[in-house]
């Protein structure tokens, strides 16, 4: 198992392919997360994904967007999201971190092209169903970006910036715009990300509804109401399925006893832990330790 690594305020930590440029990409998979999803969080970088297998549910600044097989979908930076597994047990995906900068730019162009698509409110995420010929060539885009970064053959830097400025250029022209204006979003994603900000920074503390809802300074059944119209969980849930993830690092990575994970993690006994983890990873906490000892071996 595995889960994106994020700071305190929900930002991302990336570490980009090659340290000097901004880019990020790899083919992943859902299943290798607990509860086939991911964490919420946000990040400058643009993040693009390409649908390669099964189904998959993008929520971004309030929005849920249901992806399939062939389908693309366009995160704009510092937009708070995450995804899903959709009914499809194996979600496979190409997935591509490019922040902005790499176009290079004069003044002009980040004034006219670049800031106006990043503050526009109606380009929170865009869709690349693949119908229109515009969004056919942008995921073909996305998918050459992967490969140069992956390849890195000599000149590839100046080629991922060229073909992210066509990609930057097509999508600009075909989708709506706002303008430059001050990026307004939902209220309610501010007290979500406010709410999810706490959780994730006091897992390991014995925390109730109130202390949740008093993060985002709204009461508890508006707490819950926005869990479960944003994530499709309850804030107990989330929180639950949060310190999972978190476990499983300490699980596989240490040689820590399960009474100190499960403390740490902030569960009550270790009974209560191995029952959860079982329930969320499907497995023991210590059948998952030793797979992964089998694992380590095995490639060694």
């Amino acid at each position: 198992m595995q889960q994106l690594r994020v700071r305190e305020n929900l930002s991302e930590i990336i570490q980009y392919d090659v340290p000097a440029f901004p880019v990020k990409t790899s083919i992943d998979e859902l299943s290798r997360y607990p509860n086939q999803s991911t964490i919420c969080h946000w990040h400058n970088e643009w993040e693009c994904l390409i649908m390669l297998q099964g189904t998959m549910t993008s929520f971004v600044n309030d929005h849920l967007y249901s992806l399939s097989e062939g389908q693309g979908i366009v995160i704009n930076g510092n937009r708070l999201h995450y995804s899903f597994a959709g009914d499809c047990e194996n979600a496979k995906y190409l997935v591509l971190l490019i922040n902005p900068s790499i176009i290079g730019t004069p003044p002009v162009i980040d004034e006219n092209y670049i800031r106006p698509f990043l503050l526009d409110p109606q380009r929170d995420a865009i869709v690349l169903r693949g119908k229109e010929t515009w969004e056919k060539d942008a995921i073909a885009q996305i998918a050459a970006i992967h490969t140069l970064s992956c390849e890195r053959h000599p000149l590839y830097e100046m080629e991922i910036s060229e073909k992210f400025t066509s990609l930057w250029r097509n999508i600009f022209l075909h989708t709506e715009k706002e303008g430059e204006t001050a990026l307004r979003k939902n209220p309610d994603s501010f007290m979500l990300k406010d709410m999810i900000g706490f959780i994730q920074a006091h897992y390991a503390e014995d925390i109730s509804l109130d202390d949740i809802a008093a993060a985002g300074k709204v009461c508890r059944s508006k707490c819950c109401q926005l869990f479960k119209k944003s994530l499709h969980q309850t804030p107990g849930q989330y929180l639950c399925h949060y310190r999972i993830s978190k476990s499983t690092t300490l699980v596989s990575g240490t040689d820590l006893s399960m009474i100190a994970i499960s403390e740490m993690c902030g569960f009550h006994g270790a009974s209560y832990f191995a029952e959860t983890f079982r329930k969320v990873i499907g497995v023991s906490p210590r059948d998952f330790r030793e797979q992964n000892e089998a694992d380590s071996r095995a490639s060694l």
